[in-house]
């Protein structure tokens, strides 16, 4: 059984109407406005550090729903915001 959140609809929605990938520069540009190195930003979506790096190198392409989670986390997403709550 699968349950999906209120973020997953959203992402979901955001990649269906989205036809254009991100380039290497620009998920370079992102995890660099992210302050992440390739290991931690990988971690962050759940995918392993080599490849993250195929992602940037251009060999592999990054899923919508993942790039539109990364761009949400830097507030980068009109109407979008994330509040972090705790410590």
């Amino acid at each position: 059984m699968v349950t999906l959140t209120a973020i997953d609809l959203i992402l979901n929605k955001l990649a269906s109407e989205s036809t254009q990938p991100p380039t290497s520069d620009e998920l370079i540009e992102l995890r660099k406005r992210l302050d992440l190195n390739t290991r931690d930003i990988a971690k962050l979506i759940g995918v392993s550090k080599r490849t993250w790096e195929r992602y940037e190198s251009g060999d592999y392409e990054i899923s919508c729903s993942s790039w539109f989670y990364l761009k949400m986390i830097a507030n980068e997403l009109p109407g979008v915001r994330v509040l972090v709550i705790g410590d």
